[in-house]
């Protein structure tokens, strides 16, 4: 075969292969431009803080604050056990603001305020309008002291995410001690910290029901068990169950690791996990290498429920990646310092702030919360992110048509 006959036959097959590609070619084209046109329209809707959708070499740019839309949530009910003086009234306004967003319905309590009676075992009848056959809520978010009675509130073939949030026991109960003592005998009749420690059997004598469980491992208590518990085998169970029953439980030192975890859990966005320290104490106490010392003696339960958990966040943390988990924090990190800089303009005592904004605030005790800027009073984001407890709760009642006469007043 000459040289020329080759070239005829390599030129007729080049022909054929053009004739094939080309109709394939424009297909993908075209699949490409509807799978953009997808991606744009659905980050369009994403109600995010920055450009819906810009182009960078062609390509659509993904918003950074969006949520993972493969992510698959643990569950899409949620029971979160709201903890004294642990920062919890935060992660409360994260779940608010999230479940008003997604028209979730709350558990509220039946007597109108904005707690349950968490000084006693929670019962399903504290729920406003419950019954066996009432359509099930999505979340209960306010202060309850957890009980199995809990989860009758929800279907039993429906997954929970059981939520929670713990603090070091020894700058926690130097918080509760100081933030209660108006209102708790036990505490106002010791006077300090270091004389209750010195003989604390002495002054919970002085308690009275409200505020007797904050006289020891205040934590083990609201998760349901004996605070006066002191048998580490006993403790050691009371860990096991817990460990069982609960998907996270959260650290306030470490609180932007733990909202990172829960972004992953729940298929969060970073704007969703965004939120602003309210319900802060202006002054704290340096304690003594031996008060500390004396604090964990007399709290030991709740220093091994610390320890345990703060064990198995960062352990939740590794199996979700590290680098991962360090990526959303700085990305939240980044969302708060932008809003505080454009809607936060300081930190007041109630009597000077817009009433959404008043905190609870003990006798003898001044707490201060949240002044917005004037930008900020129009951004419904710093608003909501501002808000306290009771106008939340307020706003929650109103939607679900339930009188809020009896409500709390500051």
């Amino acid at each position: 075969m000459n040289a020329i006959s080759i070239g005829g036959m390599f030129r007729t097959g080049l022909t054929l292969v053009i004739v094939i590609l080309l109709p394939l070619l424009y297909i993908i084209k075209v699949k490409l431009e509807d799978s953009v046109e997808s991606q744009t329209a659905f980050i369009s809707e994403a109600g995010d803080l920055v450009p819906r959708h810009r182009q960078n070499h062609g390509q659509p740019h993904q918003d950074p604050l969006a949520k993972d839309n493969h992510c698959h949530p643990m569950a899409e009910k949620i029971i979160f056990l709201k903890t004294h003086k642990t920062a919890s009234s935060t992660v409360q306004n994260v779940l608010l603001r999230w479940g008003q967003k997604n028209k979730k319905t709350f558990a509220l309590p039946k007597s109108g305020k904005s707690i349950f009676s968490y000084w006693k075992s929670f019962k399903v009848s504290d729920v406003h309008g419950y019954c066996e056959s009432c359509p099930k809520p999505d979340i209960i978010a306010h202060h309850l002291r957890y009980s199995p009675d809990v989860e009758k509130l929800f279907a039993m073939d429906e997954p929970v995410y059981h939520l929670s949030i713990i603090r070091n026991p020894t700058s926690m109960f130097e918080s509760v001690f100081n933030y209660m003592k108006g209102v708790a005998p036990q505490f106002k009749t010791a006077g300090t910290l270091e004389k209750f420690l010195d003989d604390p059997h002495k002054y919970i004598k002085h308690s009275k029901q409200m505020t007797s469980f904050f006289s020891r491992n205040h934590l083990t208590y609201e998760f349901g068990f004996d605070p006066m518990e002191e048998e580490p085998k006993k403790i050691a169970e009371n860990l096991k169950l817990i460990s069982q029953k609960w998907n996270l439980i959260m650290i306030t030192e470490h609180m932007a690791e733990s909202l990172a975890v829960l972004k992953h859990d729940l298929c969060l966005s970073i704007e969703d996990i965004a939120c602003f320290i309210t319900n802060a104490r202006p002054k704290k106490t340096e304690l003594s290498k031996k008060t500390q010392e004396k604090l964990l003696e007399w709290n030991q339960a709740d220093a091994r429920l610390y320890d345990h958990f703060n064990r198995t966040l960062w352990r939740r943390i590794s199996h979700i990646g590290e680098e991962k988990i360090a990526h959303d924090v700085e990305k939240m990190h980044t969302l708060i310092d932008q809003l505080t800089e454009k809607c936060v303009d300081g930190y007041l005592p109630n009597s000077q702030l817009h009433p959404d904004f008043r905190t609870y605030q003990p006798p003898g005790l001044i707490v201060k919360g949240i002044q917005l800027t004037e930008e900020g009073f129009k951004d419904p984001l710093c608003y909501q992110m501002a808000m306290s407890e009771l106008p939340w709760t307020r706003e929650l009642m109103k939607a679900q048509g339930i009188p809020t006469n009896k409500l709390d007043k500051y």
